[in-house]
């Protein structure tokens, strides 16, 4: 697991833990058909 606050700035959020954060959330309010349609692009 990556380590946050690598930069040693207390209260800082790294980009990668900003990012799975962000991911986790998006996961929980959208379904697989979302992703499906995102995975497909736009044709």
């Amino acid at each position: 697991m990556a380590r946050s606050n690598q930069s040693g700035a207390k209260g800082k959020t790294s980009r990668e833990e900003a990012g799975r954060k962000d991911g986790e959330a998006a996961s929980n309010t959208h379904d697989k058909e979302f992703y499906q349609e995102i995975g497909r692009g736009s044709d």
